[in-house]
This record gives structure tokens, C-alpha cells and sequence, in this order.
């Protein structure tokens, strides 16, 4: 497969998860990988600075002004597609735009997290979800059932993590507290209010950190102070990256969503589940349709079952000893090498797709 593959960082649903994806495919696949930005030049430097070779880039990601697709498509016939046999958008909103333009070459889009609202052709373009529930929401906005493919994940290794000292310092933690880290960028406030709640009650002395690009921070935040938890609700500075407070975590929580999602990112939580850290995910999660782990990963029905997991961690290691059994599943059916492996066998039959068309 030689490729044009097309991404839009700036896509809240184009994790950092993906992006290492994406550069995983791009060094291991061999022959043509070009990558064409629908960004800015921030976006590019970015980008290239994470180890991504980047061809080139088209600026208007918010498409207002209505010429994206007709740019895109002017792109590709100054010569962007010669000698290659695939274009592959990354992320649900490169994804849209690839379904959109008129190609010879094979489309193919591989998403996660998936807004309803999104414009998707569905006569042309092979979709790869991240789980079966992400199946099941692209058919719903009418992906016909041969475009879309049994679902695909991977994680890339992160190298290095930084230091325990680092990240309590940089996070301003004072005396020697239980880290819960929240992953989920649109996790409800209100769940997460009434855990802080329900563990200060206990007298337990545990924190929450929230992501970087949680959503609800400030309406958070706002009555956290009203309640008097403030004290107990941090947030990821831009100096750390979210794996970072993963790793110095005594267990990391995934609430429910709110907002449009029709499914939230899988990759993001089989990244920590790669990491080995203490997990609990609500069993709504989509990631529980990911064949072969996802039942093991979405376990927790209520707070409840949240809490008394959040006390079990931060009491013992039976809980980090589970995790490392659950990691080693994760990470035989999350191998780099796999996803490269299932993403060429899958992009393969767009060939034969468009043959029956």
C-alpha cells in the first residue's frame, strides 16, 4: 500500500493516540507514507517535531469558506497522488474530508471517536472503527455495511515517562495524597463531583487530575469551590502529557460522557490499559465492544462499584498485580506490528468494494 494519509490535528476526535498511530504506520509500512496536514503551519511544526514526515498542508480545517474539498482535490492532481494506491484520513474529521473528494486512488478512513453530526460518503470509502459500538454509529449515519470493517486498534510505546518528582512538582501537590487520574476530555462534571464527594466522605486522602483538554473545567471547577472540593480536583498542566500523570497514578478512572459522541475515543483507554495502571471504566464505554479485551477493561456499573475499586487501589497492590495481567492481554492484541498488519489487510479490499459498486 502507498498512501497519501491525511490528518487534522486540531480535531479534538484526532488524539494524541491516533497521531502515534499514524507515525507508527508511516515508519513501518514501507514503500510511499506521504502525510498532507489540513491545518496550519502550528499544526505542521507540531506535528514534525512529535517524528511525523510531513509532504505538505492545506490550510481552513473549519471549511469556511466552503473550498476544501475542491482544494483538496486540486492538491491532488498537482501530483500529491502519484504513484500512490490509497488515501487514508485519520481522525473523524480527515475522515470526512477524504470520503468527500473524487479520487481513482482507494479511500480509506480509520476513526475513533465519532460525532452523528459529521458528513461521511459511505459509497466509496472503506471506514475502520476503533470498536463494534463505533460499527454500529457509522451505519446509523448511513456507512453501508460492505464500507465498514471489522474494527482495528493499536497503541504506540511511549519511550519515556517523566519522573514522579517531575510530575508532583509540576502539578503542585502537596503532602503525599492518592492520585486518581480521569481520562476523557468530555467525562460529566457531575459524575466526578460526586465521586470527589463520595471518597472525601471516607477521609481518604485522594486528588482527582483531569485532563489537559477536559471540556467542563470551568462549570467544574465553579462548584467545586461552591461544595468545598476544590482542594481535591487538579488539572494536567500543558507541561505534562496526560501519559505522564498516568504512569505516577494510583489508578485511573473513565467516567461516563456527555455531550453529542456518539461514541467517545478508544484509543486513549487502551493506552493506559498498555501502561499497566489501575483501571475503571464505565461499563457504557464503547471500549467494551472491542473484541477479545473490552469486557475485561468496561467493568464498573455505578459509582458505587468506582468507589470501592478507587479504595481497593490506593490500599494494596492486588489491584496494580490485575492490571499487569490485564496489560500483557492488551498489549498481544495492541502490538504496533498488528495494526500495521490489519490496516494493510483491510485496505486491500477496497479494490474489490468499488468492483461491486
Amino acid at each position: 500500500m502507498q498512501a497519501l494519509h491525511v490528518v487534522t490535528p486540531s480535531d479534538p476526535l484526532t488524539t494524541v493516540e491516533m497521531v502515534g498511530l499514524l507515525k507508527i504506520t508511516q515508519q513501518q509500512l514501507g514503500g510511499k507514507q506521504n502525510i498532507l496536514v489540513i491545518g496550519d503551519a502550528a499544526a505542521v511544526m507540531r506535528l514534525r517535531q512529535s517524528g511525523l514526515s510531513i509532504l505538505g498542508s492545506i490550510d481552513g480545517k473549519m471549511n469556511a469558506s466552503k473550498t476544501l474539498i475542491s482544494r483538496f482535490e486540486r492538491v491532488l492532481n498537482r501530483g500529491y497522488s502519484k504513484g500512490l494506491t490509497h488515501i487514508v484520513g485519520w481522525g473523524l474529521s480527515a475522515s470526512s474530508v477524504v470520503s468527500r473528494v473524487t479520487s481513482e486512488l482507494h479511500k480509506v478512513a480509520y476513526v475513533d471517536g465519532i460525532d452523528p453530526k459529521a458528513s461521511l460518503q459511505s459509497n466509496d470509502t472503506l471506514f475502520i472503527p476503533t470498536s463494534g459500538q463505533g460499527a454500529s454509529c457509522l451505519r446509523a449515519m448511513g456507512i453501508g455495511e460492505d464500507w465498514v470493517s471489522e474494527p482495528l486498534v493499536g497503541v504506540e510505546p511511549t519511550p519515556m515517562i517523566a519522573s514522579q518528582s517531575f510530575v508532583r512538582e509540576t502539578l503542585r501537590i502537596e503532602g503525599d495524597p492518592h492520585v486518581i487520574a480521569i481520562v476523557g476530555g468530555s467525562s460529566s462534571a457531575q459524575e466526578i463531583l460526586q465521586m470527589a464527594f463520595r471518597i472525601k466522605t471516607t477521609g481518604k486522602n485522594v486528588i482527582f487530575v483531569l485532563p489537559s483538554d477536559y471540556v467542563n473545567q470551568g462549570e467544574l471547577i465553579r462548584v467545586a469551590n461552591q461544595r468545598d472540593l476544590d482542594h481535591l480536583i487538579f488539572t494536567t498542566p500543558p507541561a505534562l502529557r496526560a501519559i505522564d500523570v498516568i504512569a505516577y497514578a494510583d489508578g485511573v478512572w473513565v467516567p461516563n460522557t456527555t455531550g453529542v459522541l456518539s461514541t467517545n475515543c478508544v484509543l486513549e483507554v487502551l493506552k493506559v490499559a498498555w501502561e499497566g495502571v489501575p483501571l475503571a471504566v464505565q461499563s457504557t464505554h464503547p471500549i467494551r465492544s472491542v473484541p477479545m479485551v473490552g469486557s475485561s477493561l468496561a467493568w464498573a456499573d455505578d459509582q458505587l462499584n468506582v468507589s470501592t475499586w478507587i479504595l481497593e487501589s490506593i490500599c494494596g497492590d492486588a489491584k496494580r498485580k490485575g492490571a499487569t495481567e490485564l496489560t500483557a492481554h492488551v498489549r498481544s492484541i495492541a502490538a504496533p506490528y498488528r495494526f500495521v498488519e490489519g490496516l494493510q489487510q483491510r485496505a486491500s479490499i477496497t479494490h474489490s468494494l468499488r468492483s461491486c459498486c
